[in-house]
């Protein structure tokens, strides 16, 4: 289930890409060819999340972030700095003083993804939690190794890279379609392209995507549970649960939980420029409780000459599978220790009476 989510979660961006056949979406293919075809380019952007829980929370969490791309090799680096953390309107600078947290540089080298250890440790010794039970903080960074899972999804790497380099994304798009299979509207002004879904279609997208995932995934998903530790009938049971979701009733329930969600990007061209606004909001209603979460971004992209990158070599390397088996195990011990502690407040209830 976990697995699922999170590829749902991955593609939520990659769902904007998809232009489909109209003039528009040939338009835009046409801009994000250009685009695709520069030899590198370098990014500034700002990064907005927030949370509203109604009157039990509220938070917003802003940063900044530079990178730079060798667009056809796939290699990048990018530095993410964070900037405030306001919660129930207590505003913390987090450049500086107590609670500042450092820099957090990223780097990609073709689908693998590293990012430094620091931040891990830093959030971590603030939440009083020891980060090291779950990942190997005592390296520089740790690395997400994503060729298996979009192998696994039914993408076929080798030419999605071959695309890339040849500096074309139609053939990128068909190997990425594959996985989404999802055509979006899109509206045109001169070079400004508006892409924008309502909360209903949110949820058709959403479990397009995943039924899907699951009809490429096959048998590589039941070897991906076995490795997760699950049993033949926990798998029976996920297999069962995401077949009931994709379902007519399940697809109106959620519909009428997340409405109020939407999503919604820009792209705006210039030669040798693109400007990308980007933000999703997930309203979630619960038994009368309204939950949003929220999450924006604006990035001006620039041509620009190729550079040498020099990827870490102080690292501990990661797989999918690895991660969600971790986190598993982790959430496993959570829920036996959250059973003790149950057990033992109901024995001493007994004892009290």
């Amino acid at each position: 289930m976990k697995k699922k989510l999170l590829a749902l979660a991955t593609t939520i961006f990659m769902l904007f890409s998809f232009a489909g056949c109209t003039t528009e979406g040939t338009a835009l293919i046409k801009e994000m060819n250009k685009v695709c075809a520069w030899e590198a380019t370098n990014e500034t952007g700002t990064i907005t999340m927030d949370v509203d829980c109604g009157e039990a929370m509220k938070g917003k969490f802003t940063a900044d972030y530079t990178a730079f791309t060798n667009s056809k090799d796939l290699t990048g680096e990018m530095t993410i700095t964070p900037k405030s953390i306001e919660m129930n309107g207590v505003n913390v600078d987090l450049t500086k003083g107590t609670y500042k947290i450092s820099p957090v540089k990223m780097y990609m080298d073709g689908f693998k993804f590293y990012v430094s250890t620091s931040l891990i440790k830093e959030v971590s010794k603030f939440a009083g939690v020891d980060a090291s039970k779950a990942v190997d903080t005592t390296k520089e960074y740790i690395a997400l190794d994503m060729t298996d899972y979009y192998k696994q999804a039914g993408v076929d790497v080798a030419e999605l890279l071959k695309a890339k380099k040849a500096g074309s994304v139609e053939k990128m798009y068909e190997e990425l379609q594959k996985m989404v299979d999802v055509t979006l509207p899109i509206k045109q002004e001169g070079r400004k392209y508006t892409i924008e879904l309502t909360s209903d279609q949110m949820v058709d997208a959403m479990v397009k995507m995943m039924t899907k995932s699951l009809e490429l995934q096959g048998d590589a998903l039941e070897a991906q549970y076995r490795a997760a530790g699950l049993t033949d009938e926990e798998i029976k049971q996920s297999k069962a649960l995401m077949n009931e979701l994709a379902s007519e009733a399940s697809v109106k329930e959620l519909k009428e939980m997340l409405k109020g969600s939407s999503a919604k990007m820009v792209l705006n061209y210039e030669d040798n420029k693109q400007t990308t606004e980007f933000g999703y909001k997930f309203a979630m209603n619960i038994e009368g409780q309204r939950i949003s979460m929220g999450f924006n971004m604006k990035d001006v992209a620039t041509k620009v000459a190729k550079k040498a990158i020099t990827m870490p070599t102080n690292v501990k390397v990661y797989t999918m599978n690895d991660l969600m088996t971790a986190t598993e195990k982790a959430g496993a011990k959570v829920a036996a220790a959250t059973q003790v502690e149950e057990a033992t407040a109901t024995t001493d209830a007994k004892k009290a009476a």
